[in-house]
């Protein structure tokens, strides 16, 4: 991108010969032909080219051109929309929308027919991806494996990935239509098995996938499936069967709970004694049994009965291995 830049710098003041390119940046005659193409492609062909009197190849850009280009690729647009999603998530709409605004200003500040390009791109690839809100660490991200999952998805290619399933500890190979990436307290590759319309969409650990491969198959997109929606149905990322759910809390932590975000179908209500009662609905048994050992004594009341049972029982399984 530097390099680009400084060619565009150039060129706009003095055009240039391919001998002229070779000798002030001391390259090849193969590499000057690729930066010249490059240019081009970046700036959406507003390289232009002259003939001298010697009959040499002159290229050069209207003034201006350089300053108009800011250099981003879809991935990095995709970041700033990912960090707005964020932020409104948490609670930050001013932020997300800052954001917002600043991703827009880059893509304003392209050539038009770049800027159509990456937003068509970076649209495509947001589309593909969610976030799942959960505190606690996270695994380090690959970012090579996100790249290449990025791809197969901009490019609507099958992958095929050696997965390490961390309950059966062992190693199996799926062929797999890339939907999207659900980035949470860990980070899932959302797929499809290739050519299989029977199963839903199933989930796979990034950090498990030790092998992938793109195909030159291609695959279209489920229509009904939205990455965002599906996300929502979770009380974190594990998708299963939707609940009601009503958690009641003791009036000391009233104003924690109103000011916690627990789920994007919530509701709350103040009780008569002062106690908060939280109803929504989701999957996710699992974590929503992590979730509330973090409330401590304060959490007074659990609906439905199967999911107080697994929290005590949770509980029982922690004082057993804590000892007396």
């Amino acid at each position: 991108g530097a390099q680009l830049l400084e060619l565009a710098w150039d060129i706009e003041t003095e055009p240039m010969t391919y001998a002229a390119l070779r000798t002030r940046y001391r390259i090849s005659q193969p590499t000057a032909y690729r930066r010249i193409k490059d240019l081009d492609s970046l700036f959406g062909g507003e390289v232009q080219r002259t003939t001298d009197e010697n009959g040499d190849i002159r290229f050069s850009m209207p003034m201006g051109s350089s300053g108009r280009c800011a250099y981003f690729s879809e991935a990095e647009i995709v970041l700033l929309k990912e960090a707005a999603k964020h932020f409104e998530a948490s609670g930050r709409p001013d932020d997300a929308r800052r954001l917002r605004a600043m991703s827009q200003a880059v893509l304003d500040s392209m050539p038009a027919t770049r800027r159509r390009k990456v937003n068509v791109d970076a649209a495509s690839l947001a589309e593909r991806e969610g976030i799942a809100m959960r505190a606690g660490p996270r695994p380090v991200l690959d970012p090579e494996l996100v790249s290449r999952v990025r791809q197969a998805i901009l490019a609507q290619k099958t992958i095929t990935v050696e997965y390490a399933a961390r309950v059966a500890r062992s190693v199996k190979t799926h062929r797999l239509e890339p939907h999207g990436i659900l980035f949470g307290h860990r980070n899932y590759l959302v797929a499809f098995y290739a050519k299989d319309t029977k199963r839903g969409p199933a989930l796979f650990a990034l950090s498990s996938i030790r092998k992938l491969t793109i195909e030159a198959e291609a695959f279209v997109f489920r229509e009904d499936f939205d990455i965002d929606a599906y996300a929502k149905q979770s009380f974190g990322i594990w998708q299963g069967d939707m609940t009601a759910v009503v958690w009641r809390f003791a009036a000391a932590r009233a104003a924690d709970v109103m000011e916690t975000f627990f789920h994007h179908t919530e509701t709350k209500t103040v009780l008569g004694d002062g106690t908060v009662e939280v109803r929504f609905r989701a999957s996710g048994q699992t974590e929503m049994l992590y979730h509330l050992v973090t409330w401590e004594d304060t959490i007074i009341g659990i609906e439905p009965p199967a999911l107080r049972s697994a929290y005590l029982a949770l509980l029982d399984r922690i004082r057993g291995r804590l000892g007396p």
